[in-house]
């Protein structure tokens, strides 16, 4: 616990307190998204699904950013169900999912899933605009 919000793990708590705390106009915590809206399959409702981003935050200059904080960017940091919530979820809101993987003082940030190679990008705050580094 920090600040009221309940964080997963340490290296969330990290993140936020790094990158994020005192830092963003708007943080939300684990605000779950519907992804899949319910449905009925033949005579039986089926339940909705939302994804839950470990942080939704709009910072200094305005700009939202989507953030999920792992450990790496392998498939042991990034299981093959957290991909595939991802690609809902970018697909269906046209935001990127931004992984981090926090250090002290910086951050790795990657895009997954998209077809052109995305490296890992070094960063030191979340003072940036996303689409410098997937386009528009």
């Amino acid at each position: 616990m920090l600040d009221g919000y309940r964080f997963d793990s340490q290296q969330e708590a990290s993140f936020y307190r790094q990158f994020i705390r005192g830092k963003c106009q708007q943080v939300s915590v684990h605000r779950p998204i519907r992804i899949i809206e319910p449905y009925q399959l033949g005579g039986t409702d089926c339940k909705g699904h939302d994804y839950k981003p470990d942080f939704v935050v709009i910072d200094q200059s305005g700009r939202g950013h989507l953030i999920d904080v792992k450990n790496s960017f392998t498939g042991y940091g990034v299981k093959a169900d957290a991909r595939l919530r991802f690609a809902l979820i970018q697909s269906t809101q046209n935001q990127p999912v931004e992984v981090v993987i926090p250090r002290k003082g910086w951050f790795w940030l990657k895009i997954m899933d998209t077809k052109k190679k995305f490296e890992p990008i070094k960063m030191t705050s979340l003072d940036y605009d996303i689409h410098d580094y997937i386009g528009q």
